[in-house]
């Protein structure tokens, strides 16, 4: 089923869950991607009275302003180590809002690691854009008009119409005088060879750095939010991150060597051996926090692939230094 389903089935099987296991609900947070985030599943939540943190989609409107407006000069730096034990800096800011009635916190957050692939990405963009143009100029550079008047309505309509439509770009039009020499053999006498003056468009571009700056801004922005108004938006970045703990397990999960060709009789059976390959994915974790542990309480490394020496192996280079 998709995210979004999960996520709204699921909520009726926590609820179950944390009172079977006397969770305090209060110390609870609901963590998922934005998927999470619709009227409906809000609504849920706060029925279930559960506390969420989950990204807001970029394409709703409320995100949309949030990500306009971006982070001021007065945001807060907050340093993360990720899953290579790397820093990695965020800028958050702090925001009360609304979605359907529902009042929220939101983190409005900007990433310093995004912005390499934002850039490179973006990068490519402008270079097909470049293309684009340059085709379409081409196109145009050989029709001629007979007076200035067509060459001015065309240009009117390619403005109108936005036929050369550019994002990363600025684009001139200007009409182009060009003088047509009498068809036939000239005449001996210079003053009977006379010309007539068409035009053609002459189409210029240039790069826009200061959009191109803001574009980047933009993508490397993202919205995180909360109906428990009183975390900070550092929190809310924080417990989100969380989630690489988890995920990162999902790449065994759907490794073919886990999960691949399965023939089971019943619902049931495949439940348990969802069951099996999860505790066995817990254990895998274990010895890799366990070996991690004691690498870097001795200084010492492993042999990874490519003969490398990490001091963080991972599951699958331990288990083939074991073999």
């Amino acid at each position: 089923m998709s995210d979004k389903t999960y996520n709204k089935d699921n909520i009726d099987d926590v609820v179950k869950l944390l009172d079977q296991l006397n969770v305090d609900k209060t110390t609870f947070y609901y963590i998922a991607d934005s998927a999470l985030f619709s009227e409906e599943t809000l609504l849920k939540m706060k029925k279930a009275k559960l506390k969420f943190i989950t990204r807001m989609p970029d394409n709703i409107n409320e995100a949309k302003a949030l990500i306009e407006k971006g982070v001021s000069e007065n945001g807060q730096k907050v340093i993360y180590k990720n899953a290579h034990d790397k820093e990695v800096e965020y800028v958050v800011e702090e925001n009360i809002g609304s979605y359907k009635g529902f009042a929220l916190k939101n983190a409005i957050v900007y990433s310093t690691a995004l912005e390499p692939s934002k850039v490179k990405s973006i990068e490519k963009k402008i270079q097909k854009e470049k293309d684009h143009l340059d085709h379409e100029i081409k196109n145009y550079h050989k029709r001629i008009f007979a007076c200035l008047d067509d060459a001015n309505r065309e240009i009117e309509l390619i403005q109108n119409k936005r036929f050369l439509k550019a994002n990363f770009h600025s684009i001139t039009i200007l009409p182009e005088p060009v003088e047509k020499k009498r068809q036939g053999r000239p005449f001996l006498d210079p003053s009977k060879n006379l010309t007539t003056t068409e035009y053609r468009l002459c189409i210029t571009y240039q790069r826009e750095s200061d959009k191109i700056k803001e574009v980047i801004r933009k993508e490397s922005t993202f919205i995180l939010t909360s109906n428990d108004l009183n975390i900070s938006a550092e929190a809310i970045l924080l417990e989100y991150k969380t989630q690489s703990n988890v995920e990162k397990r999902f790449q065994q999960f759907k490794n073919p060597h886990f999960v691949n060709s399965l023939f089971l009789d019943k619902p049931e059976r495949v439940e348990a051996l969802a069951y099996l390959i999860l505790l066995t994915i817990m254990m895998l974790s274990v010895m890799e926090q366990v070996v991690r542990k004691g690498l870097k309480e001795e200084n010492d490394t492993v042999v990874g692939t490519g003969k490398m020496l990490k001091k963080q192996p991972t599951q699958l280079m331990i288990l083939g230094s074991f073999s």
